[in-house]
């Protein structure tokens, strides 16, 4: 059953009788609730995020811990690995010439201490390793029910409250007048919804195979450190970063990706399911020039699709993209009721309210040279200020062009 059942009226009424909006149009107030919803996710992604990073704080308290030149198995570990002095002079020994240079050696002669032992680098290094993997393939295993549960929760929420929205927008003396009144569609099926997503029972896996080649790394930066010579802190904090850049932040952006994910398919779910009063779906991007979409995300900002049709926010874009795709429902008439539309209303910007249907091509033209530059970024501007390309041509429905894709794409020198 559609959102509306199909509606009967008997005759054209005065807007009054219906008691419909004046100052907004039916559509810019369900894309200002869904904005004001979506700006709302935003802060569920960061509350997300924050649970996410204790996590990982844990796991940075004890790669401390670990790491302290006072911790006894540590100590015990590098006191077996160093070479015994008569071995350290046969520097020509295939296990020592091949690992250790000439340099290290010499270097570990005058600090009064003896280069490791191939051998005993690996020890450490199984160690190391084994006691960082117990940690944090826990936590791990942590974050990505963290983010399941997260995906799950938008997804089963989104229809929801986009319906609710889409309800309240109607008044009641309209609704009153339709056969069968507003009837929502709003639970579209979750599992297929959570399947179609990284998330569900696939975050588990995402994380893992990050997980996997973040401990090959850590074991890397081990090999080299020891083998250099490099002290336990230096290669401490060398860890510590790898973990922080590929895991920490790569398992964030995941986390904000597949819930934007979850929220753009179970919105297609609900706009396929209510075509009886959704007619189309408009793209609409962030106007932000502190923090702007894509070029392909601004180009697509404002284009109409048949619903479930063309590009899909997240799965057309690029990760972490919040942009969305907002239902256009029927006009009163094509509903059954003889009124026009009320005019467009406004849509809201870093620089206040703007009119309702303007893109984000139009407001980037507005925009002084300095912001525009931000944007587009050098190179581009270059192309843009000098008339040798429009702001639309610099990326297409699919993706951003390099700057030597869009010279040989139309042929500037």
């Amino acid at each position: 059953m559609g959102l509306l059942e199909s509606p009967t009226v008997s005759r054209p009424a005065p807007r009054s009788e219906y008691d419909l909006p004046k100052e907004k149009d039916v559509n810019t107030k369900i894309l200002n609730g869904i904005l004001l919803y979506r700006y709302h996710l935003v802060g569920v992604e960061n509350y997300v995020v924050r649970a996410m990073l204790k996590q990982f704080a844990s796991v940075f308290d004890f790669m401390q811990v670990l790491f302290d030149e006072k911790n006894p198995e540590l100590l015990r570990k590098l006191s077996d690995a160093r070479l015994i002095p008569s071995v350290i002079m046969i520097k020509e020994a295939v296990d020592v010439a091949v690992p250790l240079n000439s340099s290290t050696i010499m270097e570990a002669r005058r600090g009064g201490k003896s280069p490791l032992s191939p051998f005993g680098i690996k020890a450490i290094i199984d160690y190391l390793v084994s006691e960082i993997d117990s940690r944090v393939n826990n936590m791990v295993n942590v974050v990505a029910q963290i983010i399941q549960q997260a995906v799950y929760d938008i997804a089963d929420a989104e229809p929801k409250i986009v319906a609710g929205i889409i309800r309240r927008v109607f008044p009641k003396a309209v609704a009153d007048k339709l056969k069968g009144g507003i009837v929502i569609s709003d639970e579209p099926p979750i599992d297929r919804i959570l399947n179609i997503v990284i998330g569900g029972p696939k975050h588990a896996e995402a994380m893992q195979r990050r997980y996997g080649k973040v401990l090959k790394k850590i074991e890397a930066k081990l090999t080299v450190g020891l083998l250099q010579g490099q002290g336990i802190k230096p290669i401490a904090r060398d860890i510590r970063g790898v973990l922080n850049k590929e895991l920490a932040s790569g398992a964030a952006m995941l986390a904000r990706t597949e819930i934007q994910r979850a929220a753009a398919k179970a919105g297609k779910e609900l706009y396929a399911h209510n075509t009886d009063i959704i007619k189309m779906e408009i793209w609409v991007a962030t106007l932000d020039y502190k923090n702007p979409p894509c070029l392909q995300c601004a180009r697509l900002d404002g284009q109409k699709f048949d619903v479930g049709e063309g590009p899909q926010p997240v799965d057309d874009t690029h990760p972490g993209c919040r942009c969305l795709r907002a239902p256009i429902v029927k006009s009163w008439r094509e509903l059954g009721i003889d009124i026009d539309d009320a005019p467009a209303g406004a849509r809201a910007s870093v620089n206040g309210a703007i009119p309702g249907r303007i893109t984000f091509r139009d407001w980037f033209e507005d925009q002084p040279d300095k912001i525009k530059k931000e944007i587009l970024g050098r190179g581009r501007f270059d192309l843009y200020k000098t008339g040798k390309l429009k702001f639309e041509q610099f990326a297409t429905n699919k993706r951003v062009l390099t700057i030597k894709q869009l010279k040989r794409r139309y042929g500037i020198k």
